[in-house]
């Protein structure tokens, strides 16, 4: 991906698997001086991505990760929620793809766990 970041200002990645890419595609950006956004939600990488910061600051590079749905959006929205009434007990927000949707005729999807047990992206807490 290198030789195409060398000529690119600004790299939003929404390719996933994260765990896969995610990492990759920012010491890419890291290494060209290329300004990068991403929409990982998934904690492994999110967590190797953030060792990085000295590195890309270092670099004089600009990254911002987890600008997706979960967390991203859907924290905007809980805290634009959580102004409307007078008190908030709980916010809660998940992908729910264990649900089947209306209309759906296949089977809802399971959650895939990573090695340490847990859900590999957005967890509800």
């Amino acid at each position: 991906m290198r030789p195409l970041l060398e000529s690119t200002e600004i790299v939003l990645n929404c390719a996933g698997p994260f765990f896969r890419l995610a990492v990759p595609a920012l010491l890419d950006a890291i290494a060209t001086g290329t300004t990068y956004v991403d929409i990982c939600d998934d904690p492994e990488p999110t967590a190797q991505m953030l060792a990085l910061h000295e590195t890309a600051r270092s670099a004089g590079v600009c990254a911002v990760i987890g600008m997706g749905a979960s967390p991203g959006l859907s924290n905007l929205l809980a805290v634009r929620a959580a102004k409307q009434p007078d008190t908030v007990e709980d916010c809660f927000t998940a992908w729910p793809l264990d649900v089947r949707r209306p209309g759906q005729t296949t089977a809802p999807v399971e959650e895939t766990p990573t090695v340490d047990g847990r859900p590999s992206a957005a967890e509800s807490t």
